[in-house]
């Protein structure tokens, strides 16, 4: 698995470049797994700010990388779903998930939550690629928007 950086050339073509690389020693196909697992890496718990990542799976649902498509602020984060759907072909993605912290610790979905998953998922079907939804997550879990399931971590070990 692998970050990536989006990067546009000076002619406006996009492409991307890996920044870091993890090795690890078990598979992580499901959106649960891929969550707590970035979780770990990304220390998205700390941050003051809301960050919104896209997660690319292959055709195995194993991860091929993430990217952190957007960064806002205490209670909100602009959503791109251009830069998205270029990111996920850019990666070969046959599956995508989505998902961004709440600061606050609270996880009810807004309803900017579900307009962004719904432009994302419009987006992201002309292209062939299943979305596997928005999440949000923080230290008291993640729960897909739309959901009213909060998962704990520990629900969810690898």
């Amino acid at each position: 698995m692998k970050e990536y950086e989006l990067y546009k050339r000076n002619d406006g073509s996009l492409y991307i470049n890996s920044i870091k690389e993890f090795n690890e020693e078990y598979s992580i196909r499901t959106p649960a797994k891929a969550l707590k697992y970035l979780r770990n890496i990304i220390n998205i718990d700390s941050f003051e700010s809301e960050h919104h990542y896209l997660v690319c799976f292959d055709e195995d649902r194993d991860i091929i990388g993430y990217y952190c498509s957007s960064i806002g602020d205490y209670n909100r984060v602009d959503i791109y779903e251009r830069k998205i759907v270029s990111v996920a072909l850019l990666m070969g993605a046959k599956y995508i998930l989505t998902f961004h912290n709440h600061p606050n610790n609270n996880a009810e979905s807004t309803v900017d939550d579900m307009y962004i998953q719904s432009k994302i998922n419009a987006a992201i079907k002309t292209v062939g690629v299943e979305y596997f939804g928005e999440h949000i997550v923080g230290k008291f879990g993640w729960k897909r928007v739309g959901t009213n399931t909060i998962h704990e971590w520990e629900d969810s070990c690898l």
